[in-house]
């Protein structure tokens, strides 16, 4: 150890003398150590210069500045000792107000003038010392650091709580501490850490961090500035670079200067500009501006220019142009133009002969630099001197400038003004002390204006040799400090002295301005000292000269605080300045001799020392001198002797409320005891009693004591005296005793007696203006003031001010500090023991804001230190240091000017006014304070510091203008616990709406009420009742809404006081003051000061409540004010009147004789009620039942003794709410019966009544509206809806108060209950897009006909389930036929009725339509008239009319419901049973055959219809029978037919019918038949028809045909066939081999088909044998299906019948199949009697049968298809016998208009896969027989 202790004393001896600044901070302490040595905070420096144009006081800033006399090189140790207060973590609240938690890092930054800064070059571990035996601390240069790590750099946003200002933001020092790899298991890290850094070199940029210096380059553009402008708002820097460049610049306030800043923080925090541009092409004078001699050279070019711009900037558009001639006058002899342009070989000294015709301008090209600037913004002081740095960056490497070269581009400017620009006064400097080291002069100085303090020593031979000095000598050295406010002391450190040599020294001051200190100032400076030969170890010094407190008027005292650098001793002693000028500074060696010796245990605290008693005219040195020692050889021995104490009192300091007794005792030691005791003034002057010894010992307040043995002068102090009041002044001593012990009788006093006491007696008057103990008197809303002030040297300069508080008085900071340094002053810091101020850390704040210590009962706050108990601090002390006047906001509110009152001009300080004005303010007793004008400025608080008295502010207070005050709605308004002051008969209360305009609230409109409506007197309340102190308001009860109003207060004005005659006090007036007016004026007269705000008991109006009808309707949430679970509601349509039932709530449809309402009210079809409900209901007495009476009931509904005395009929509990505990929650106990629609809501509350709320006449307050939401029904009555079954559900207009997205439900049985089944939706409407439009969507509605319960629920989000459909709404009728017969029949021609139909809800304006398919929307071609539909409806739709018809059929008979629109097929949807149209079925073809007669043996159609005598007539096809009416030709007939085509009578039940034995000659084809009904005319029919009925289609066929149909039977089959087929399939293989060798063929003739072969010479036709063959199996096969399909259709057919709903294009489709079927089996059985073959008749017939394929097809009939047969193309001529075997098919019967083939379902439900036959027609024809 004693090795390292060693080097260090050797480095010691070798560093040179100048100190070194360091810059520093710990989170939250730091040490710092420099080759071992701690280096001290330097105290003073009064700022902490950190690059910034901003003052970082060094008092309050969290950043230390230490200064160390070690100077360091390269290879030096710089090493830092960090611990943290804090906790683990710590947090913070952002600028949104949300809190989150950091961890706590410890950590410091480091800074120093040399380029030092805390990076991660630093080592940092948490080793403290070595770990050897010699326990080297970290911080000596020998300590080995080779294992620890480098320092961690914290990233800036790690710990927000760090430098809230952002002083660190001009220096790129970084935060370190420990790698957070090494916390462990702390997410912190440790709270102590050590760091250690060798210095890398000796110059700035060596020691720079390796970011700063990592691209710097001397050869980077180097920035000159050629001017600043600085202004202190905005600055402009003016520059140039030598190439383009990027360029930053900033600046710094010189006061505030650390370093030159490097390149990276121009870039952080300056100004830049990029891209900077170089130097640029100009152009200069070569000689003269003017002149007549020529360049004689020749010109590289010869232009026209006009100006002598237009020729440069030819020339510099000219590559090889160095230079111009330009002719302003006259021009070129030989060119005749004005501008030369010459190359760079000119010679400018060989000239042409002078011109007489020209005056030339010869200029020559030059690179002119590029002037360019930067604006740099921010506020600058004025009158500050700012340094301005810049540097440059190369855009494309981006290496940039050193710091050599940023430093060398300083330039210093002084902004223009001053802060005192008035005062031309130079600083005035004075030297107050100092020491003198070994190799440095510590000088403190003080100046007379902020702004710095130089010093500097020159070294002279001899004492009373003079050298000269001057301010810029003085300066020149550049040893400074800085001071930020006037008349401050420094201190200034002088360096490079040598020891033991004569020095003078002398100091200047500048100002911020710029003005210096007069030479004559200077000389009264200079000191001449000789410096020591013994290290002197102070640091620094602090010197403070301040009045003395026990004589301030005569005599100072100067406190001297040392700092230093080692523990030893301290000599200080005082000294005449002139004395010290003349003979110069003692030496340490005799300091040490006469000065004040102090031992200094702690070098961190200052060590201070007092003197006092210098006279205050002369001016005083301090100087000082320290040595280290460790106190080893120390010793001390004390003794005291105590003599008999005499007092006699020499003087009497008296202020305005304290006087100091100055006093001598003869003898010590000596308790001192003085005190004072006040005269009487009322009602006379009295001159109090003396006192006794004992009253001065036991009772005297103020005491003293004295120690020394020849006694010696004493002072006390006696404070919080009366200002103006008369006192006797006692003192008394006695001999100091010590403490008796316990038990023991003290012993009898040696002290003075009353006699001696009653000599010590002195007459005091106390200055100031005298307290008035009665005070005055202002009343709010009047104009204030108070006057008739008495007192001793008032002037009309006082000024007054009211506080709601105490006065100053002595309240102030004593100046006294704590061992940690703090409470001096008002400060913020805290009183944590490990804040020090000045030292370690200093940003902890105390909580409860700035404090300072105080005397004891002196402060109203005042409390005893925690740390320092006998130390009594006060927050509320540094509060008196604010402004008062118009600007302060401390004020008491109401008053003006901040509470200063204006002094009356003649008044004399007598008499003060707070304006003509009317003055609002809380009324209470404020405390008048006194500023004496004539003394101070009467600017701060702390000046007005005596209290002059009370004034008695007459209001409702400060606690009642907060205070909530209650009455009821419903009763009258009595306000007894009002919080007034100085309240008198007279004044009055007015009630006003809750205002931002408060008490000067104005109503809007002219009509509008003055006040609140609906409070007696508009608001306004009787005079104030003195004797029960209460307001009323008349007695009448209060119908308002509940709410909040202000209280607003008018009171009568002040009693006046006068002065009473020869006293000194005043007294009353006796003038009776006029009490309010009983009307508030518009504009709020004197009702202006806030009362606080009355709350009304009571519900605010709501907006519109809703309930839903059928349930129980609650209000969970009726706002107001003050409710109660106690508190009801009634539904009424006046409040305060008993409500009317509405129409048909008794009688029901009786009284309504609507066609909507049903006798279904909700008493019988909604849920089941008690007698007892419905009676509180008020329903109507039930027929035949005992009428139910209020003595029935069970429950005691709160003495009702009238029962139409009630709210709104249909609510339980006869309209009013039951009690619930909840307040502001009301239910009427059952569901909600009232008829649907709007009514109010009526409030009584628990209190509003003396009886109860039994009655609507207590139900006054309305509260809003109430919509019953729901179905409008009553008790007998409901309404009535109908749909229609098999339709769409709709209701469009469903009566009520329902809400859009309300639903219905139809019911099964009662509300709550499933749907009925074949409901769409469930049941459920759709939500109603009004509340009036319902629907069930596009489903058609299925439920039997019947009438159901509508249901209804409100809302869309819960009207999901039918449980929630609770509410009866009405009726739906499910409107259908239910009775209809299955078959109904009408014949053609004639009108015909449908009878035998009932239903549910059926309307003579229903109708009916025959279709062939109900809803298809298809009216079919069925000869009716009118479009088909019924053209009447009689018995309540149970009979239709339908029109007469000229076409027979079986139909659909289809229903549509009046409801409906009815208008074409599809809005008949219901199929009421079948209906025949009598006669034949026109869509059936008869056949014959030319050339023979023709005989139907059966007409198809209904039996009934047809009839013997019945008429036919032939038609050609194409013309239409319904196309000739009954009455007009009849239809032309077709020629060949006999008889004109006019058939015989119909026999046979009109079933036969024939043309004779005429032979038909029409050609073969398909005519049309028209149809004569003989039953239906009344002369029957004749050859005239009528013929407008089709009776179906008539097909003639040819010869052939009939030959064919009427040949022989086939023969049976032989027994030989089957072996026929053997043999047929024995030759299959030999005709497959061939095909193989055939195609074999084929593919070698398509390889040779370059040679084709000749074609062969024969080509066979097909053998005509198995053409036969196929056609005969073709055959076989079409039958075989036919059979198969005629016995499955016949038997759907049968089960068919079976079915009621038979739709009819499907039955007629079966029908015609079935009937082909039949025909070509009555075929097959004619081919087999005849014993022909298909292949002959076919054979035979051909030719016919394509003839009669090609024909058109008949409209009516259905259409027959073509069979399109043609030859194939390339098979060659053929005979007529191979076409017509080729041609030959059975003929296609004609198509029915519905295809059975194409309804997929119809075919599945049959079985049948397949129709078609071979060729893919259909069969489906219909044949008729011959």
């Amino acid at each position: 150890m004693a090795f390292w202790i060693l080097e260090a004393l050797v480095l010691l001896l070798i560093l040179p003398a100048r100190s070194l600044l360091f810059v520093g901070e710990g989170d939250t302490y730091f040490e710092l150590y420099v080759n071992g040595f701690y280096v001290l905070q330097d105290g003073s420096v009064p700022v902490v210069p950190l690059n910034d144009v901003r003052q970082t006081s060094a008092d309050t800033a969290t950043a230390r500045v230490m200064s160390s006399t070690h100077r360091i090189g390269a290879g030096d140790l710089i090493a830092v000792r960090a611990y943290s207060l804090n906790a683990d973590f710590i947090n913070v609240t952002n600028a949104l107000g949300k809190d989150k938690l950091y961890p706590a890092f410890a950590g410091i930054i480091l800074a120093g003038e040399d380029g030092t800064m805390s990076s991660d070059e630093f080592k940092c571990s948490t080793q403290s010392e070595s770990d050897d035996l010699q326990k080297i601390p970290f911080y000596s240069p020998v300590f080995n650091d080779t294992l620890w790590d480098y320092a961690y750099e914290q990233p800036e946003d790690c710990c927000p709580w760090r430098d809230p200002d952002n002083a660190w933001n001009h220096l790129n020092a970084k935060w370190i501490g420990l790698h957070p790899s090494t916390f462990g298991g702390n997410i912190s890290g440790p709270r102590t850490f050590y760091c250690r850094y060798e210095v890398p070199g000796n110059t700035t940029s060596t020691r720079l961090p390796q970011p700063e210096v990592e691209k710097e380059s001397p050869v980077a553009p180097l920035v000159n500035i050629t001017e600043v402008r600085l202004a202190t708002s905005m600055s402009l820097v003016s520059f140039t670079v030598p190439t383009s460049a990027n360029v930053f610049c900033g600046m710094i306030d010189a006061r505030y200067t650390l370093r030159p800043p490097t390149h990276l923080e121009l870039k952080n925090w300056g100004d830049g500009l990029l891209n900077a541009e170089g130097p640029v092409t100009g152009y200069r004078d070569i000689d003269a501006e003017w002149g007549f001699r020529e360049i004689d050279y020749p010109p590289l070019d010869v232009i026209e220019a006009e100006e002598l711009e237009e020729c440069e900037a030819a020339c510099t558009e000219n590559g090889g142009c160095a230079a111009i001639v330009f002719f302003a006058v006259g021009a070129d002899f030989s060119t005749g133009l004005k501008c030369k342009l010459l190359n760079s070989s000119y010679d400018p000294s060989v000239r042409k002969p002078a011109s007489t015709t020209s005056l030339l301008q010869q200029r020559e090209q030059y690179l002119k630099p590029n002037v360019q600037t930067i604006t740099i913004s921010g506020m600058l002081l004025p009158g500050t001197i700012y340094s301005t740095f810049c540097s440059s960056e190369d855009p494309a490497t981006g290496n940039h400038s050193n710091i050599t070269a940023i430093e060398e581009t300083l330039f210093t400017d002084r902004t223009q003004g001053c802060f005192d620009c008035g005062s031309t006064d130079p600083p005035q400097v004075t030297v107050l002390g100092g020491w003198a080291g070994v190799d440095s002069i510590g000088i403190v100085a003080q100046s007379s204006r902020a702004g710095r303090i130089f010093c500097s020593a020159t070294e002279i031979q001899f004492m009373n040799e003079s050298v000269t000095l001057t301010a810029a000598s003085i300066r020149a050295p550049n040893y400074f400090n800085i001071l930020t406010v006037g008349g401050a002391a420094v201190g200034v450190n002088i360096f490079n002295v040598q020891p033991h040599t004569l020095y003078e020294v002398a100091c200047v001051a500048e100002a911020d301005g710029g003005l210096e200190s007069e030479p004559d100032q200077i000389d009264n400076t200079r000191r001449k000292m000789l410096t020591a030969t013994k290290k002197v170890t102070i640091n620094s010094m602090k010197l403070v000269r301040e009045p003395m407190p026990a004589d301030p008027e005569n005599y100072d005292q100067m406190t001297v605080y040392v700092q230093m650098t080692a523990l030893g001793y301290l000599w200080c002693n005082v000294f005449p300045t002139e004395s010290i000028m003349n003979v110069g500074v003692p030496n340490a060696t005799y300091l040490r001799e006469i000065g004040l010796k102090q031992k200094v245990v702690d070098i961190q605290q200052d060590a201070p020392s007092l003197y006092d008693l210098l006279s205050n005219v002369w001016p005083y040195d301090v100087w000082c001198t320290a040595e280290e020692n460790d106190f080893s050889n120390e010793s001390t021995g004390d003794a005291v002797l105590s003599p008999y104490p005499i007092v006699t009192v020499n003087r009497i300091a008296v202020s305005y409320d304290s006087i100091i007794v100055t006093a001598n005792v003869n003898k010590g030691p000596a308790n001192v005891y003085c005190d004072v005791f006040q005269w009487a003034l009322r009602p006379t002057t009295v001159r109090p009693q003396p006192p006794t010894q004992d009253d001065m010992a036991a009772k005297a307040k103020y005491k003293t004591e004295i120690y020394l043995i020849l006694g010696g002068a004493v002072e006390i102090e006696i404070p919080r005296l009366t200002p103006g009041m008369y006192y006797d002044l006692y003192c008394y001593s006695e001999e100091k005793q010590p403490p008796t012990p316990p038990g023991v009788a003290p012993p009898p006093r040696k002290g003075m007696t009353t006699d001696a006491i009653f000599f010590t007696r002195q007459e005091v008057l106390m200055k100031g203006p005298l307290f008035d103990e009665l005070g005055w008197s202002c009343v709010s809303g009047h104009s204030c003031g108070i006057d008739h002030v008495l007192g001793v040297g008032l002037t009309k300069y006082d000024r007054i001010m009211v506080r709601s508080d105490e006065c100053p008085g002595r309240c102030m900071c004593n100046g006294k500090q704590d061992g940690y340094r703090k409470g001096n002053e008002c400060s913020a810091i805290s009183q944590d023991v490990v804040v020090v101020s000045g030292v370690g850390i200093t940003d902890r704040k105390d909580p409860r804001g700035e404090w300072c210590y105080v005397d004891a009962g002196t402060c109203a706050d005042e409390e005893p230190s925690k740390l320092f108990p006998s130390m009594m601090l006060s927050y509320k002390v540094c509060t008196y240091n604010a402004t008062v006047g118009a600007r302060s906001e401390k004020g008491p509110p109401g008053f003006p000017n901040g509470g200063v009152a204006t002094t009356f001009p003649d008044g004399e300080g007598r008499n003060f006014t707070w304006g003509e004005e009317p003055l609002v303010a809380a009324g209470m007793a404020y405390s008048i304070c006194w500023c004496n004008g004539t003394e101070s400025s009467c600017q701060l608080e702390s000046d007005f510091r005596l209290r002059l008295g009370a004034l008695h502010f007459g209001g409702p207070t400060a606690e009642q203008a907060k205070t909530n005050l209650t009455c009821r709605v419903g009763m009258p308004c009595t306000l007894s616990l009002f919080d007034g002051y100085a309240l008198k008969e007279g004044s009055r209360l007015a009630v006003l709406p809750k205002d931002p305009r408060g008490c000067f609230w104005e109503k809007s409109a002219p009509f509008d009420p003055p006040g609140v409506d609906g409070f007696p007197n508009w608001g306004v309340s009787e005079p104030f009742n003195e004797t029960t102190r209460e307001y009323h308001w008349f007695g009448t009860p209060v119908i308002v809404p509940g709410g909040i109003y202000n209280l607003c207060w008018c009171g009568p004005p002040r009693q006046g006081m006068v002065k009473a005659p020869g006293k000194e006090y005043r007294m009353p007036d006796g003038i009776t003051p006029e009490p309010c007016p009983s009307d508030r004026p518009e504009d709020a007269g004197r009702f202006t000061a806030p009362a606080g705000e009355l709350v009304v008991i009571g519900p605010v109006p709501q907006e519109v409540s809703y309930c839903k009808l059928g349930v129980e309707c609650k209000l969970p949430d009726v706002q107001g004010t003050g409710l109660q679970g106690s508190d009801r509601l009634s539904v009424l349509e006046t409040c305060g009147e008993p409500a009317r039932p509405p129409a048909g709530w008794d009688a029901g449809v009786e009284d309504l004789g609507a066609a909507q309402w049903s006798d279904a009210g909700w008493m019988t079809h909604g849920p089941s009620l008690s007698r007892e409900m419905l009676f509180t209901f008020g329903t109507p007495e039930v027929p035949g039942e005992e009428p139910f009476r209020l003595e029935d009931m069970t429950t005691n509904y709160n003495q009702i003794t009238n029962v139409s005395d009630r709210g709104v009929y249909g609510f339980p509990n006869f309209g009013m709410t039951a009690p619930h505990p909840t307040p502001g929650f009301f239910s009427w106990g059952g569901p909600s019966w009232a008829y649907a629609g709007t009514y109010i809501l009526c409030w009584c509350g628990a209190d509003a009544t003396t009886e109860g709320c039994k009655s609507p006449a207590d139900f006054l307050a309305p509260v809003g509206l109430l919509v019953i939401t729901g179905p409008a029904v009553l008790p007998r009555a409901a309404q009535i809806h109908r749909c229609v079954r098999g339709r769409r559900c709709e209701i469009n207009y469903f009566f009520g108060t329902n809400p859009a997205a309300s639903k219905l439900m139809v019911a099964s049985g009662e509300c709550g209950s499933e749907s009925p089944y074949g409901v769409p939706q469930k049941g459920m409407s759709l939500p109603s897009p009004d509340g009036f439009i319902y629907r069930w969507g596009e489903e058609p509605l299925m439920a039997n006909p019947d009438e159901y319960r509508l249901c209804w629920c409100s809302s869309i989000s819960s009207c999901n389930t039918y449980d929630r459909f609770l509410s009866y709404g009405g009726r739906l009728q499910v409107k259908a036929p239910t009775v209809s017969p299955y078959y109904f029949y009408c014949m053609m021609g004639s009108p015909c009725n449908v009878t035998g139909i009932s239903g549910v809800g059926l309307h003579d304006g229903d109708k009916v339509m025959p279709l062939a398919a109900c809803g298809d929307g298809g009216t079919p071609d069925s000869g009716f008239g009118s479009g088909g539909g019924s053209i009447a409806t009689y018995e309540g739709g149970t009979v239709f009319t339908l029109p007469d018809t000229t076409q027979a059929g079986t139909y659909q008979l289809c229903w549509c419901a009046a409801e409906q629109s009815c208008m074409n097929g599809w809005d008949y949807t219901l199929s009421l049973g079948r209906l025949d149209i009598g006669g034949p079925k026109p869509g059936f073809t008869y056949l014959c055959f030319e050339w023979e007669p023709c005989f139907i043996p059966e007409i198809e159609g209904l039996e009934q219809s047809l009839s013997d005598g019945d008429l036919f007539l032939v038609i050609a096809n194409g013309i239409k029978c319904k196309d000739y009416p009954e009455g007009e030709p009849t239809p032309p007939f077709q020629d060949g037919f006999p008889n004109d085509g006019v058939s015989l009578p119909a026999t046979g039940g009109g079933k036969n019918i024939s043309w004779g034995d005429g032979l038909i000659r029409a050609p073969p084809g398909v005519y049309s038949m028209c149809w004569c009904s003989n039953q239906t005319q009344p002369g029957g029919c004749t050859k005239n028809g009528p013929f407008n009925i089709p009776g179906g289609t008539i097909r003639i066929g040819n010869s052939k045909e009939f030959q064919y149909v009427t040949r022989p039977e086939d023969p049976e089959p032989r027994d030989g066939d089957q072996q026929l087929s053997y043999l047929i399939a024995i030759p299959l293989p030999l005709l497959f081999c061939g095909a193989v060798v055939l195609g074999v063929r084929k593919l070698q003739s398509t390889k040779a088909k370059a040679d084709p072969e000749a074609p062969p010479i024969r080509i066979f036709d097909p053998p005509k044998a198995l053409t036969k063959a196929q056609n005969k199996d073709k055959h076989n096969t079409e039958v075989k299906e036919v059979l198969e399909t005629r016995t499955r259709v016949a038997g759907y057919v049968e089960w068919k019948a079976s079915q009621e709903n038979a739709v009819k294009d499907t039955v007629l489709a079966l029908y015609g199949l079935a009937r082909h079927h039949t025909v070509v089996e009555q075929m097959k059985q004619e081919k087999r009697k005849h014993h022909g073959t298909l292949e002959e008749y076919q054979s035979a017939n051909a030719d016919a049968i394509v003839e009669e394929s090609e024909s058109e097809p008949d409209e009516e009939m259905g259409g027959l298809p073509r069979n399109d047969s043609r030859p194939s193309s390339g098979s060659g001529e053929r005979n007529d016998k191979e076409k017509a075997e080729e041609n030959i098919n059975v003929p296609d019967p004609p198509k029915p208009t519905f295809n059975a083939k194409s309804n997929r379902k119809l075919m599945e439900l049959m079985d049948i896969k397949d129709f078609s036959d071979g060729d893919g027609s259909d069969a489906g024809s219909h044949f008729g027989r011959r």
